[in-house]
């Protein structure tokens, strides 16, 4: 009698118990591009490349979940997404570790499945990429907001006595959602806005006294910057990128404006960098766009779809008062993605990217041809 009402009661709390749920993630891309380098012959180079090769673990055990995944980009193995999440409810859910925050639109797409095969020069020049931070997100039917505070990237590499005193920021993401439904009508509207101190530098006279900001033609076959910032006497930058989402049916277009200021050191002029990118995106095989609540984005197609989006992109790195000349960096693209299943996506890029007004190197055009063939599980 005693022996059955005990396994009725371990029974009885087993059943309260959540399982634990443990599924591999892995992710690999292969790259072939052809390029007309311009006066950059001699780095911008054709070729083949696995430029991202991923292998981790995801779990999740009731509100809990968790995931730890490392890279290998060129020989060279870095940590990638590694964090801690709790979900509260279902709106609401924090995350803690090493991952990219929540600043503008952009932020919310992995790099591997960015609309357009490669990021935006303009998001690569003036927004975020990994950092060690806790973040806290809500998202209902209508309103999405984030909140992180964060160290810099180099608190996840070096140890404390190395980087001295870590850069630190703050930054917040808020988008009004009035309109998503099933049928591809998509209306989100929203503001991200942040402050972050200088960054960490080898060199210990400019080590927190200097922020750069850059970005590299877009291809991973060969990386070679278009522009590069380099804001010496650095104390703070402050930045702001509105963005909107706007879908119907089958079309759908996204876009972002950047705004970023580097106020400095011994009286010397801030320094202002400004950017801008416009996708226009259309599926030619497949159902309309959907909505992602989670993330605040416009959800990845299903297996089967074929799209085509065209873009530009805008990013200016000169400011006048302070006397830097990063450049100034136009990208105009054409791409086609089909994904073939849920895991395997196959692209064709096409751009032509112009770089002009850069200190110590004459304008360029580079015209890139590039594919890839990615899976991620």
């Amino acid at each position: 009698m005693i022996a059955t009402m005990l396994l009725c009661t371990v029974a009885i709390f087993g059943q309260d118990q959540p399982k634990l749920e443990v599924r591999p993630v892995a992710r690999l891309l292969m790259d072939a591009a052809l390029i007309d380098a311009g006066s950059e012959n001699k780095d911008l180079n054709d070729g083949f490349a696995v430029p991202d090769v991923r292998i981790g673990v995801a779990a999740k055990y009731g509100d809990w979940s968790a995931t730890i995944e490392a890279g290998m980009q060129f020989g060279k193995v870095t940590p990638m997404d590694m964090y801690i999440r709790r979900d509260f409810s279902p709106t609401d859910y924090a995350r803690a570790g090493f991952f990219v925050n929540q600043y503008g639109l952009q932020a919310a797409y992995s790099s591997s499945l960015k609309t357009g095969m490669e990021e935006p020069r303009s998001n690569m020049a003036l927004a975020h990429n990994y950092q060690l931070g806790a973040e806290y997100v809500h998202h209902d039917s209508k309103f999405f907001g984030s909140l992180c505070f964060f160290s810099e990237k180099e608190s996840m590499m070096r140890a404390g006595n190395e980087t001295g005193n870590q850069g630190v920021g703050v930054v917040s993401r808020l988008v009004y959602r009035p309109l998503h439904d099933d049928n591809g009508n998509i209306l989100a509207i929203g503001i991200s806005g942040g402050l972050q101190t200088a960054q960490y530098n080898k060199d210990n006279e400019l080590n927190h006294r200097q922020i750069t900001l850059m970005s590299t033609y877009p291809t991973r076959v060969s990386s070679v910057a278009a522009q590069k910032a380099e804001i010496t006497d650095a104390r703070f930058m402050a930045e702001f990128t509105p963005e909107l989402t706007a879908s119907y049916g089958r079309w759908c277009f996204e876009g972002q404006y950047y705004f970023n200021q580097v106020n400095r050191r011994n009286s010397l002029p801030a320094f202002i960098g400004s950017g801008a990118y416009g996708m226009v995106r259309t599926i030619i095989k497949g159902k309309p766009y959907q909505h992602n609540d989670d993330f605040c984005m416009t959800a990845i197609p299903q297996g089967g779809t074929m799209e085509l989006c065209l873009g530009y992109s805008y990013s200016d790195l000169n400011s006048r008062k302070a006397q830097i000349r990063g450049g100034i960096v136009n990208d105009y693209s054409l791409v086609f993605n089909y994904y073939i299943n849920n895991y395997i996506l196959w692209r064709v890029r096409g751009s032509v990217t112009t770089a002009k007004a850069r200190t110590g190197f004459e304008d360029n055009t580079v015209s890139i041809l590039e594919t890839r063939l990615q899976i991620k599980i």
